[in-house]
């Protein structure tokens, strides 16, 4: 679900019907208890992205639909509807509850964090900046007119909102709902689906002070609170909001 999350962000054309990699390493059976990439499970690869992001046209795409739906107008349905894992996917995303939250909780989640526009945004002026001083001469050496590009930036900046709706249209769900989350941060943290809120989460507009938090979520789709407690603290309950006040999730 991941996976498939960061890809369809990304709008990348040169997937799903090519580039699924996976990598694991090779132990002579599960191993459960292991560390995280040694328990010998496949796992995704994410690579060559180079025409997503805006890069290779004007106006991204509705990239959900090209996975979901497989429009023979947009695609090429016999090459993408061939790769077992997008035929996968197709299936669980559309016939399986559990695995359709999932799938939204975690584009949600990358949307409230590691992809929030002005993280987005900074990354990329921090990359350019890098690699500025040598743009001149690595265009000379090559014969090439590489040069900023303006579109990246305007994807990163516009492209949640319009996964938002995409996602919104294609599962008919009845819209988004602002979450916030606050806390006394001395005591314990909340973990919102799989974001920790605190200092380290990405895209958080003030670390300094991690509460209050606002996430945008999902109408329809559960949202897992997980209480924290700080060492020399314990977690008591949960108080439930009146019922003209709760929030419908």
């Amino acid at each position: 679900a991941l996976y498939y999350a960061i890809q369809l962000y990304y709008d990348n054309l040169d997937w799903p019907q090519n580039n699924h990699e996976l990598w694991r390493k090779r132990t002579a059976e599960y191993l459960p208890q292991a560390p995280c990439g040694h328990d010998g499970r496949w796992r995704w690869l994410l690579t060559d992205l180079d025409v997503g992001f805006g890069f290779s046209r004007s106006e991204p795409g509705n990239s959900l639909r090209r996975v979901v739906d497989l429009p023979a107008d947009e695609y090429a349905i016999d090459v993408v509807s061939n790769i077992p894992a997008n035929r996968m996917f197709r299936s669980l995303v559309l016939h399986n509850r559990q695995f359709r939250s999932l799938f939204i909780s975690a584009a949600a989640d990358l949307m409230n964090s590691a992809f929030v526009p002005q993280r987005a945004v900074a990354l990329l002026q921090q990359f350019e900046a890098g690699i500025a001083p040598y743009r001149a001469e690595h265009n000379r050496r090559w014969h090439v007119n590489t040069a900023v590009q303006p579109s990246m930036f305007a994807f990163a900046s516009n492209r949640p909102a319009m996964m938002r709706q995409h996602i919104l249209a294609q599962f008919g769900l009845a819209g988004t709902a602002e979450i916030t989350v606050n806390a006394d941060s001395r005591r314990g943290r909340v973990q919102v689906n799989s974001l920790v809120i605190d200092e380290n989460l990405p895209g958080h507009p003030t670390p300094e002070t991690p509460y209050p938090w606002m996430g945008i979520y999902f109408q329809g789709v559960p949202v897992r609170l997980t209480a924290l407690p700080a060492p020399g603290y314990r977690f008591a309950g949960w108080q439930e909001y009146p019922e003209e006040t709760a929030a419908t999730l």
